[in-house]
């Protein structure tokens, strides 16, 4: 049973090192999450494939970038067992200066003996390029903060210790949901429907959003970390120091509970339908997870290796992740999660940054000593945003081009300067589910038994 996320994802390399086909095994065997049967959680095999497609991809140097994962395009060809251990194989598709394309395949042996393909993926890395414009959605509703939350579980089970639903509802959650919590740190928004009926598992509740088109209800949670931060110079199984699994850790999560998304809010649960299972997971990054190691050209290309890793994803930030549903129909539907971090930053390169963020920069109206804009030198005014008629030097994180900026101009969307978003969109994931009803003798001896039947 892996601890931390660091663990699950983990694998060690079977082939040589100049094998052109890469072959991995996981160091664990993927687990279970919202599931009776002896099927692993999908998002385990996702995240352990994005994990598998950074092996071998060309080392960063003074000359050449790091290459930062863009997109995964996936399909779940079959379940994979939580019995098992899980062999990757890496083949290159493409290697040029700007681009490395990977395809990834999951391979195990089912109950038979016989070794068969349950995933593949085809994940797509790109070189640092300038920035023309920056901007991004903004969640769909106003999310209550997490410092007012409490933790999910001890949520739940007051809420069930007051009588609102069977406490047998909150331990066969606690159970079934176990290995999220195990290795992340979760706090439901009240405003989505899955804080209200427990994912469903409470059958019939009529939660904030409900009469309204399916399309417009969400379900939201926060959520970080429970790895602490890294010490320099881990080079792998770390949260905080190897790309390849931050980028596992943010498919874990958006994956997590997407596919019964329509069924919870609308009350139900897993057991009222004749199946919900994920067809496919489409996976994409909109900002790598390190910015400081960047264009050649970038003010930041000099610095010393130690000096220019510096997270601009922090995992024991909090991180809110949104579910909506768009499309439904023909025993299938489309559903879509965003992985937000609230407020707009840019690395701090040198040392001193604030203790507790890897991040320092542009704020949403506050004034810190490392807020503001950042100078050609890399530092930070501690101008408050929005001041009448004042000018900035200003570097910009990507392109290192310097201009004059004033600090409340909207002149100049093309360059990445403070606006009034309070959140910046990190992913998305789209995903295709099947989701079929019970039998009609099924459905009559559940509606028999005063059970709801299952209506999208």
């Amino acid at each position: 049973m892996s601890k931390t996320i660091n663990d699950l994802v983990a694998l060690e390399r079977l082939s040589t090192s100049s094998s052109e086909v890469v072959v991995l095994r996981s160091l664990n065997k993927p687990e279970k999450m919202g599931n009776a049967a002896d099927i692993a959680y999908g998002g385990c095999v996702l995240s352990m494939c994005v994990n598998a497609a950074f092996y071998g991809l060309p080392s960063a140097t003074t000359s050449t970038p790091p290459f930062y994962l863009y997109s995964v395009l996936g399909t779940y060809v079959g379940p994979t067992l939580a019995s098992d251990l899980v062999t990757f194989r890496v083949d290159v598709l493409r290697s040029t200066r700007t681009f490395q394309t990977r395809r990834v395949e999951a391979r195990q042996k089912g109950r038979d003996g016989v070794e068969r393909i349950t995933f593949f993926a085809v994940c797509d890395f790109v070189a640092p390029e300038p920035t023309a414009l920056k901007y991004s959605l903004q969640p769909a509703k106003t999310y209550t903060e997490p410092e007012s939350l409490l933790p999910v579980q001890e949520a739940f089970r007051r809420r069930a210790e007051a009588g609102e639903f069977p406490m047998k509802v909150y331990e066969m959650w606690y159970v079934g949901f176990a290995l999220a919590r195990r290795m992340f740190e979760m706090r439901y928004c009240p405003e989505g429907a899955s804080t209200a009926n427990v994912l469903g598992m409470v059958k019939g509740v009529r939660h904030g959003g409900w009469g309204d088109h399916y399309t417009a209800q969400t379900c939201a949670f926060w959520v970080r970390s429970k790895t602490p931060t890294a010490t320099t110079g881990v080079p792998r199984h770390n949260l905080q120091d190897s790309r390849g699994e931050t980028s596992a850790a943010l498919a874990f999560l958006l994956d997590a509970a997407l596919a019964f998304m329509p069924a919870t809010i609308g009350s139900t649960f897993l057991d009222d339908y004749g199946a919900i299972s994920s067809l496919d997971a489409s996976l994409r990054f909109h900002e790598p997870d390190d910015r400081a190691a960047v264009h050649p050209d970038s003010p930041y290309a000099g610095l010393p290796a130690e000096k220019r890793v510096k997270k601009a994803l922090d995992l024991q930030r909090w991180l809110l992740i949104e579910h909506r549903t768009e499309v439904a129909g023909d025993g299938r539907t489309f559903s879509t999660a965003r992985l937000f971090i609230r407020d707009y930053d840019v690395p701090v390169v040198e040392e001193g940054a604030r203790e507790g963020s890897t991040e320092a920069g542009v704020g949403t109206g506050s004034s810190t000593a490392d807020g503001g804009i950042p100078t050609t030198a890399g530092k930070s005014t501690s101008t408050s945003v929005g001041g009448e008629g004042v000018d900035s030097r200003y570097t910009h994180p990507y392109t290192g081009v310097q201009n004059v900026l004033p600090l409340n101009n909207t002149d100049h969307p093309h360059l990445y300067t403070t606006d009034n978003n309070k959140f910046r969109c990190l992913a998305t994931m789209t995903q295709q589910s099947v989701m079929r009803p019970k039998p009609k003798q099924k459905a009559k001896a559940a509606k028999a038994n005063g059970k709801p039947s299952a209506r999208i």
